[in-house]
């Protein structure tokens, strides 16, 4: 309902993001984190550092991008991959400039 309810605003560019268990901060606790390696797919673990880059890349490098895109773990941590990339390159070339 949710999702249904962002989408009737009408954006140009939706990107919706669905994370599993977000590990990795002080609202989870460590035996979750255990316990969400062992579920695969969707449902598993994501580190909310991976999660904030996904955020952050898909702004970044999609913001000109129209449609929805739903992204899940699997794509979360191959966008903050990208993401990863991107800025250390721009990190580099403005270290030689």
């Amino acid at each position: 309902m949710k999702e249904d309810t962002v989408r009737k605003i009408g954006f140009t560019r939706l990107a919706i993001f669905r994370p599993g268990i977000i590990v990795g901060n002080a609202h989870t606790p460590a035996w979750v984190s255990w316990l969400g390696s062992l579920v695969p797919g969707p449902f598993g673990n994501i580190d909310q550092r991976i999660l904030g880059r996904s955020i952050a890349a898909e702004i970044a490098l999609h913001s000109r991008d129209t449609g929805e895109v739903i992204r899940e773990n699997a794509a979360m941590k191959k966008l903050a991959t990208q993401f990863n990339s991107v800025t250390w390159d721009f990190y580099v070339r403005s270290r030689l400039d």
